[in-house]
C-alpha cells in the first residue's frame, strides 16, 4: 500500500504531499520521528535491522524510527514506539532533544533528505517483554553508555552487546553479537555519540538535552 508524506523545501516550509517512495527517489525533504530508549543502569537500546530493509539492511540504528505520514504532527510519531518495539508509551514521557539534518545517498538509489524529530525515553521494560515487528526489527541489544564512548572514540576496536533476536523458527530469545562501528547506520554526524551524551544527562537529571 502507497504511503503518503509531505514534502517540504530546506527551511522547512511544507511544499505539499508525495508517495514515499517517490519522495526518496527524487530527494525531496521530509520528516521522521526517531525515539532512543535508555534503561535506568546506563544503557541505550539499539535496533538491529531487518535484512530485507530498503535501506542499510542489519545495521543497528535508532531504538525506534519511522516517517511521519502526511498530515501527522511529530508527537503523533511516538506510533512508531509501539509499532516497531511492541511497548506502549504516553508523549508525555518523551524527552524532545530538537531536530537534526540528515542527508544521505543509499546504494538502492534513494536520496534521502530528512528532518528528524529526535526524542528520549527513559523505560526499563526487559527486552523479554517487548514485542518487535519482525518486519522490521530482528533484534534489539542494549548499548553501554561507557561502553559506546570508547568504541567510537577508537578506544575499543569491538562490543559484545546482549539483548533480544527472533530465531530461526519465530522464537524471542535472548543472544549476544558482536559490535564495530561498521555495525551501525553510516551517519556524517557524530549522531550516536551525541545521543550516548544527552542519555547520560536525562539519567543524572542534568538539562538542557538538546541535539542537532
Amino acid at each position: 500500500m502507497a504511503e503518503n508524506i509531505d514534502i517540504y523545501d530546506a527551511n522547512l516550509a511544507h511544499l505539499g504531499v508525495m508517495e514515499r517512495v517517490q519522495a526518496h527517489l527524487t530527494g525531496q525533504w521530509h520528516r521522521a520521528f526517531h525515539c532512543w530508549v535508555v534503561s535506568a543502569d546506563g544503557k541505550v537500546l539499539l535496533q538491529k535491522r531487518s535484512p530485507s530493509s530498503a535501506g542499510y539492511p542489519s545495521l543497528l540504528d535508532v531504538s525506534a524510527a519511522g516517517h511521519l505520514e502526511a498530515g501527522e504532527s511529530v508527537l503523533a510519531g511516538a506510533r512508531e514506539i509501539t509499532e516497531e518495539l511492541g511497548i506502549p508509551v504516553a508523549v508525555e514521557e518523551l524527552h524532545f532533544l530538537g531536530e537534526r539534518v540528515e542527508v544521505a545517498d543509499l546504494t538502492n538509489g534513494h536520496l534521502n533528505r530528512e528532518f528528524q524529530s529526535v526524542h528520549l525515553l527513559r523505560c526499563d521494560v526487559p527486552l523479554s517483554g517487548y514485542q518487535a515487528d519482525p518486519g522490521e526489527v530482528v533484534g534489539l541489544v542494549w548499548l553501554p553508555i561507557t561502553d559506546g564512548y570508547q568504541l567510537f572514540d577508537g578506544s575499543v576496536r569491538e562490543l559484545t552487546l546482549s539483548g533480544y533476536r527472533f530465531s530461526a523458527d519465530g522464537a524471542w530469545e535472548p543472544f549476544d553479537m558482536a559490535v564495530t562501528t561498521e555495525s551501525f547506520v553510516p551517519r556524517i554526524q557524530r549522531y550516536y555519540v551525541t545521543a550516548l551524551i544527552m542519555a547520560e544527562r536525562l539519567l543524572a537529571g542534568i538539562g538542557p538535552l538538546a541535539i542537532s
